[in-house]
């Protein structure tokens, strides 16, 4: 391939001689990148969704019933299911407000 200077504004080089010229071939395989890019986007903006997805709590009564269920099947024994329910009916923690990082020294 010969280098042939290009006379224009930009003045730089190219490659080879005459116009470039794209047949079927390239334009299909552009349509099947386009195709693919945007399956690719859909895709990845559904893992994303689905990573960032709020989870809600189960209810109280849907936490016994499952106990119930492992205490029936002798998963746990009669103390850890008088435990558990006991917890269950006092309600939900109150929040914390010590942070994760609060049991880590500081930096300062």
């Amino acid at each position: 391939m010969a280098w042939i200077p290009l006379e224009s504004a930009t003045s730089g080089w190219i490659v080879g001689a005459g116009a470039v010229s794209y047949d079927r071939t390239y334009y299909i395989g552009l349509a099947i990148l386009a195709v693919l890019l945007a399956v690719a986007i859909v895709k990845a903006r559904g893992v994303w969704a689905e990573i960032h997805e709020e989870i809600e709590p189960s209810d109280p009564d849907e936490l016994l019933r499952s106990f119930e269920q492992a205490h029936a099947n002798g998963v746990i024994d009669d103390e850890e299911f008088a435990r558990v329910k006991s917890k269950l009916a006092a309600g939900p923690p109150p929040p914390s407000s010590k942070s994760v990082h609060d049991d880590q020294p500081s930096e300062s």
